[in-house]
This record gives structure tokens, C-alpha cells and sequence, in this order.
């Protein structure tokens, strides 16, 4: 049996994230140019947003005789399930609650890109289940299930392989770490002090939200013994 493959992209991510995309490496290229906070900032927005998209712009699912696999987006966090393991598949429609990405599910996990659509994989050794988005999984489950049928026979066997299964574990909580340490650092780098840069014709207030001022386009200077009152704020 030749490997075969099937593809769906994950259009509603894509609709959403490669707007924000854009938008935030233009902030980066101008705003952030000017102010290294700002760079920082709109940077990493920029970043994440790229990791979302390259992560989760569509899903590939690949059987043959002894595998079925499925990777996201570019290949880097995937899974591989061995036919021998498989106790059954079903197509099912995942509720809307479930949404996109990985998600926990009550009795297993989900992996979906795009719709509702998906199929279920349940095992011999585990009572936990697998739900894998696709536009086309009637079609899947009937390979898959006389694959199962075909080798009914066969030993069991664990449902991943213990390398795939740990490499997918450090890079799923190596970029969970890394999104953390950025949301928490970018606060506390916005409560420090404001400093402010006297030059011969403007003086610059450096900080997330800098501006530089020209003297010619002050009127009036004076000191205020309390703050006016905030009406709007724009961040």
C-alpha cells in the first residue's frame, strides 16, 4: 500500500493570524525602530504570532501499512500511531466548545486546524482517546479501519513512539515557557521610570510609549502638584 496523505489548511487561523501578523511587524518596523521598549514589545507579539501560524496553517495526515501520522503546520510538533495499536476509528464532529489548536478533552485530546470535522482514534493498551481535525475523515476512518481489520491479529503495541513522544513533550513546554517568561517580563519592563533626553532642539521622553518634542512647539512649561485627570487611554 502506497503512503497516502491528506492535507487540510487551517483557514479560519490563517483569516485571523496573518492580518495580526502584518500589522505587528509594521509596529515593529516603525514604532519599534524608534524605541527599544517598543521593539521589544511588538517584537515578540510579532514572534508569537509567527510561531501560531507556522504552527497551525494546516494539518497532514499520512497512513500506510504500519503508521498513521499527523504533523502541524511546518512538521514540528507531530504524532505517529502504529495500526497494530489501534482498537478502532470513527468519524466524529467535534463540538464547537473544542475550538482550534491542542486541546485537553475529557477523555483524550484533540488536534484540529480548521471546522469541526475530525476522526477518533481509540487504542487496545489505553482507554484514552485521539481526535485528529480533517475535511475528510469518513474517508480516513474506512482506510484506517481495514488497515486495523487486515492486521486484527498483530501484537499489540504502544500507540507512540517513545522518541517522537518526548521530543514533542520538550518543544511543547519549551515554547509554553518562553510565551510566559515574555507576557510576564514585558509588564515590568513597562513600570520602570520614563527618562527624558535634553538635546539642543527637542528633548525625547524614552519609554514603551516614547515621543519626542520640539522646542520650537512648546508654548508653556510648568509643574502640575497633581496629575490631570485621565479621560482615555489608547494602550
Amino acid at each position: 500500500m502506497e503512503t497516502k496523505k491528506f492535507v487540510q489548511f487551517g483557514t479560519v487561523l490563517v483569516i485571523i493570524f496573518l492580518p495580526l501578523f502584518i500589522i505587528f511587524l509594521i509596529m515593529t518596523l516603525t514604532l519599534g525602530l524608534r524605541d527599544n521598549a517598543s521593539l521589544i514589545m511588538f517584537s515578540s507579539i510579532t514572534l508569537i504570532i509567527l510561531i501560531v501560524l507556522l504552527w497551525f496553517y494546516r494539518i497532514v495526515i499520512e497512513i500506510n501499512e504500519t503508521y498513521i501520522s499527523f504533523k502541524l503546520g511546518v512538521g514540528i510538533f507531530g504524532k505517529k500511531y502504529r495500526v497494530e495499536s489501534l482498537l478502532s476509528c470513527k468519524p466524529v464532529t467535534n463540538p464547537i466548545l473544542y475550538g482550534l489548536g491542542i486541546k485537553k478533552i475529557p477523555n483524550g485530546w484533540i488536534f484540529n486546524v480548521s471546522g469541526l470535522k475530525a476522526i477518533e482514534l481509540s487504542f487496545k493498551d489505553k482507554k484514552s482517546i485521539v481526535r485528529i481535525g480533517t475535511n475528510k475523515p469518513q474517508e480516513i476512518a474506512e482506510i484506517i479501519n481495514k488497515l486495523i481489520k487486515k492486521q486484527g491479529n498483530a501484537e499489540q503495541y504502544s500507540g507512540e513512539t517513545a522518541n517522537s513522544k518526548s521530543i514533542n513533550t520538550y518543544i511543547i513546554v519549551g515554547s509554553v515557557i518562553v510565551v510566559f517568561v515574555i507576557l510576564i517580563l514585558i509588564p515590568f519592563y513597562n513600570n520602570r521610570d520614563s527618562k527624558v533626553i535634553l538635546n539642543r532642539e527637542n528633548m525625547k521622553i524614552s519609554d514603551v510609549y516614547g515621543i519626542t518634542i520640539k522646542y520650537k512647539d512648546i508654548n508653556r512649561i510648568d509643574t502640575l502638584a497633581l496629575l490631570p485627570k485621565i479621560e482615555i487611554r489608547t494602550n
